[in-house]
């Protein structure tokens, strides 16, 4: 399991069997409560997961066929019970920054390190490139396009419960998941029901 981007919500990319091909997918078949979904884990909140099973040999899978020539992924929802209704709430929330930046030159610090290789290599600057060293502005573009301080916050509320007959299970979950980047954000809302 690697995460691949650091945009929010972006699914992290799940190799079970390696790199099958070098043009298609190489994504594990992704299988909720018997129901092969295309959308993979990114349908579902995690505080609904009961249990996962990882299918990697081709004969577990062969039932699934083609499409589990990258593996199969099994996901078991939970599921009421036959008992009085259980309620359930959970909230979290979380701070995330840039651990580090790249450093970066100044405009009089490149056109130092350029005219420091013309004499080297026995040539001159060119115009703009004396031009650009007059220049007396410094930006650091690497801060101006991240957040100082990006939040997440994730709510999950559950009832459950029913008779020997009917039981259920209804599940609704907000994810508000800001990227470090400018203009990077997600909001995520799930709602389910198991009957």
């Amino acid at each position: 399991i690697q995460n691949s981007t650091s945009e929010a919500g972006a699914a992290p990319q799940i190799r079970v069997r390696g790199m099958g091909s070098i043009s298609a997918d190489s994504s594990p078949l992704i299988v909720i409560d018997g129901y092969p979904t295309p959308d993979g884990l990114s349908t579902l909140d995690m505080a609904d997961i009961s249990s996962i099973e990882v299918l990697k040999d081709a004969a577990s899978a062969a039932i699934y066929g083609s499409r589990a020539a990258n593996g199969v992924i099994l996901v078991t929802t939970k599921t009421g019970k036959a008992s009085k209704p259980k309620y359930s709430v959970k909230a979290s929330t979380g701070l995330k920054w840039a651990y580090k930046l790249h450093p970066i030159m100044s405009s009089q610090n490149y056109c130092s390190m350029i005219g420091y290789e013309s004499v080297l290599k026995n040539k001159t600057m060119s115009q703009t490139e004396e031009a650009f060293g007059l220049i007396d502005n410094y930006t650091d573009w690497q801060k101006e396009g991240l957040r100082d301080m990006a939040g997440i916050t994730n709510v999950q509320m559950s009832v459950s419960g029913g008779r020997k007959e009917t039981k259920y299970f209804i599940s609704a979950a907000y994810t508000k998941d800001e990227g470090v980047m400018l203009q990077n954000s997600l909001d995520k809302l799930n709602f389910r029901t198991k009957l």
